[in-house]
């Protein structure tokens, strides 16, 4: 009994550790929801990237995903997450300055600095390479839900940032959902 015990045990962990592998770059992401899931994603490259925190990490920055939304001159909403367990991919950075976001309503990303207004998207690779959007390479940021009683905002974006010697990274299919 206790051989067929280790069996059974054995092919359930060797099983589970593949549980994704046959699901697409898509399905990998966090459901688009609007609840304050505490949840962001996107694909770098084509590659998943997930916000998750990683405890063995003694001098993590904070926490794998942060929004924040307040008055300084203006309104201001930024948003940030990464996957602490994963080196190869970027921390993503979305901000819009001095902008009253909206629900239902769509920003570009580009570095336009229209009005005193600055929207941009950029991705950082571990402090060695940074990634912007700019007047060329740009994206979009969709408010979802923006739930001022209940600190709840949540979207979708993409962008097309370059580096200082002209390489270009893709953030496509982007969702966050979290509290400010």
């Amino acid at each position: 009994m206790k051989t067929f015990f280790l069996i059974i045990l054995f092919s359930l962990i060797t099983t589970s550790c593949h549980r994704n592998s046959d699901e697409s770059p898509l399905e990998q992401l966090p459901a688009a929801t609007q609840t304050g899931a505490h949840t962001a994603g996107c694909l770098v490259n084509g590659n998943v990237l997930i916000a998750k925190g990683d405890l063995s990490k003694i001098f993590s920055w904070g926490p794998p995903i942060s929004a924040n939304y307040y008055q300084y001159g203006g309104y201001n909403f930024n948003l940030s997450f990464e996957n602490q367990k994963a080196d190869d991919l970027p921390t993503i950075f979305v901000s819009l300055s001095n902008i009253n976001i909206e629900e239902g309503k769509t920003y570009t990303l580009s570095l336009d600095l229209k009005d005193n207004k600055k929207i941009y998207g950029y991705a950082n690779f571990s402090n060695t390479k940074f990634f912007q959007t700019n007047e060329i390479n740009k994206g979009e940021i969709t408010i979802t839900k923006f739930d001022t009683k209940k600190f709840i905002v949540s979207g979708t974006f993409w962008f097309d940032a370059v580096n200082s010697t002209g390489e270009v990274v893709k953030i496509t299919d982007g969702r966050f959902d979290t509290n400010y």
